[in-house]
């Protein structure tokens, strides 16, 4: 239906084609298994703070500018919206003219909570916040994966839980597929690996188990290592890759006890997959 990373115009691209409340942050169409949803830098002076947090989970707030928010209309709908069939797509609003907005991905609800927050009018209310689980791959559909740009589904992977960054490791290129998807993929997933290893780490090196030695710009620096490595036929897959503080990496490339110690971090790797595996 929408692409990943492409804007649209509100009224003309979304509302005009499928229905639904052309004003306001959530949009119901009628008769249509479809919810939008839009998010703004602009819903801040109504109370509205939505954003990701460190595990890429994205807190949205609910509707109601005034009072109290109650779990109702479409805010049960958001809550519900699985059980319906229905699927919710999220957009960003850029701020400018033209009511244009940017297509985030497809979410799930995970949960929901209630936190204290200003309303329209700067009075203190109870607000329902949701949890939810936006898939920003752009990788959907077979065909999606040569109309988004490498650019952004490799930012997306930035904002995508444990469990997502896992499936998008996991992802093969289909066999009959052109070799410039092929080529896409392999990229993607080596990104995806990267980046699941580090969130997997959570900043700790999963060698010695100590914190990262500082942070930069991104987060805890580690180093992804390969316990087999790719050149001796080693697969580009979660089992195989570890983050590791860089004392830990060089020791598993120069130590005399660097056999050994590869040894260790495999059965370490996979004991730790496995348990993550059973939790999912």
């Amino acid at each position: 239906m929408f692409e990943v990373g492409r804007e649209y115009i509100r009224q003309s691209e979304i509302h005009v084609p499928f229905g639904g409340q052309r004003f306001g942050g959530i949009s119901t169409p009628a008769n249509q298994p479809y919810m939008f949803i839009f998010t703004s830098d602009q819903g801040e002076k109504h109370g509205y703070s939505d954003g990701r947090d460190s595990k890429g989970v994205f807190h949205y707030t609910g509707e109601g500018q005034k009072g109290d928010m109650v779990m109702t209309g479409t805010n049960a709908s958001i809550r519900d919206h699985q059980k319906k069939g229905v699927t919710i797509h999220v957009f960003r609003g850029l701020n400018g003219p033209g009511g244009r907005v940017i297509y985030e991905g497809v979410a799930e609800y995970i949960d929901h909570y209630k936190a204290p927050a200003k309303d329209t009018k700067g009075n203190m209310r109870e607000a329902i916040i949701f949890k939810l689980d936006i898939d920003s791959s752009g990788l959907n559909l077979k065909s999606d994966v040569s109309k988004v740009s490498d650019e952004h589904r490799v930012s997306a992977l930035n904002r995508m839980t444990l469990s997502k960054l896992r499936e998008a490791c996991l992802q093969v290129s289909p066999t009959d597929a052109p070799a410039e998807v092929k080529i896409k993929k392999v990229y993607y997933r080596c990104q995806a690996i990267k980046k699941y290893a580090l969130q997997r780490s959570n900043g700790i090196c999963e060698a010695c188990f100590q914190k990262a030695p500082f942070e930069t710009q991104t987060g805890p620096f580690l180093e992804v290592h390969h316990v087999h490595q790719l050149s001796d036929g080693g697969p580009d897959h979660p089992e195989n890759v570890i983050a590791l503080c860089p004392n830990c990496h060089r020791r598993a490339h120069y130590a005399v006890d660097a056999e050994v110690f590869n040894l260790s971090l495999i059965k370490s790797v996979l004991e730790k997959e496995q348990s993550l595996i059973n939790s999912i």
